[in-house]
This record gives C-alpha cells, structure tokens and sequence, in this order.
C-alpha cells in the first residue's frame, strides 16, 4: 500500500474492487515495517527525543553506591570517534544472543557485551545444544539470559539491583527461550512498553 498514504489506498482500493483490503509484511525490510518505523521516530522526535543510526554502544560509565550503581554515561563509536552519551534512565535492548548482545567463553563463561551483566544460566559448552535442530524443548543455550526484578532491573543471584537507572527488556531477559516459545517480538514489544512507562514515571 506504499510508504505514505497508506490508509487512503486501502480505501480507494476497498471502493473500486468492492471487497476488504488488507496488508501482509513480508520479510524485513517490508514496506509496512519501514512504514512503521518512520512513525516511531517521527513520534519520538516529536516528544524531543533523537534517534543515532550506525554507532556502536563500547562502554559506559557508572557512579558506585552502597546498594547499587547508577550509570551516568554511555560511550558510542561511529566515524572512528568515540561520544559519550549522558542520560538519567537506560534501556538494554541488544537483541541477546541473536542481536550479538551476549558472549560467550569456551570456559562456560557468558555476559552480556555492555555492561558486564552475568546471565542467569551457565551451561557447559557441550550442553549449549540438542544435537536435533529443532529439539521439541528448544536450545538451552537461549534460555540464558539477564536477571531482572519487576521493574526490568538487572539483579544479582542475591536478587541485589545492579544498575539503578537501567532496564532491560526482549531477548535479553533470561529463564525463557522466546524462539522455542515464538513469543520474542511480542516480549520485545510488551516489556519494551511497560519499561518505557515506568522510566517515563507513567
């Protein structure tokens, strides 16, 4: 239905054909999804916000508590320059293991690539897979995954917070495998909202 009007063209098709219109996305990138995603960042510029494509996220600085660090900056490259990005709240949403967000050690050893997080499940590295593709109870390996609280906080094994102004939301979150459960762009959509509101103190 093209990238702008959208909704006019399906009417004026609906009225010359006589019958309902509707649109199905095909694999990315898909008009719809483009569609979509110059919506958001319409939306969000609009509310003063800024979208950066094309830099990577290297480190990050963080002030030490008694009970928790805060994360005062994330350092970006792009252009063979390093920016750091300053903020009072931060949402990890790497993808986890299909978005390159974790690594793993062949010492069994796995974190997530940012911020240093454990994940939740350490496995033996000849345990990371069934030896069937398409086990009936999904891979082990992305069941791991980070630790988080009720407000996507990441935790420790003590249930202690990490990082107090950081949520972290989709594949990142662990103790589920969302490819196995085909319930990854819906987690990603549904924690990625409540996250955004609580940040937003909504």
């Amino acid at each position: 239905l093209g990238l702008n009007n959208s909704f006019e063209v399906q009417r004026d098709l609906e009225s010359r054909l006589g019958r309902k219109v509707f649109e199905m996305p095909g694999l990315p990138p898909s008009i719809p999804g483009i569609r979509l995603h110059n919506l958001l960042v319409s939306e969000i510029q609009n509310q003063g916000g800024r979208v950066e494509n094309g830099m990577e996220v290297l480190a990050f600085n963080a002030e030490p508590d008694t009970e928790s660090s805060t994360i005062t900056a994330i350092w970006t490259e792009a252009a063979a320059r390093r920016t750091p990005h300053r903020a009072q709240q931060f949402i990890l949403a790497t993808g986890g293991f299909l978005g390159d967000g974790f690594k793993v050690y062949y010492n069994d050893y796995a974190q997530e690539k940012i911020f240093d997080l454990v994940l939740d499940e350490t496995l033996h590295q000849r345990d990371w897979f069934q030896p069937s593709f398409f086990p009936k109870e999904g891979q082990p390996l992305f069941k791991a995954g980070i630790r988080v609280n009720e407000d996507f906080r990441p935790i420790d094994q003590n249930d202690k917070i990490i990082f107090e102004n950081l949520a972290v939301i989709g594949a990142c979150l662990g103790s589920s495998d969302l490819i196995w459960e085909r319930s990854l762009e819906g987690v990603a959509l549904a924690s990625g909202y409540l996250a955004g509101m609580r940040e937003a103190g909504q």
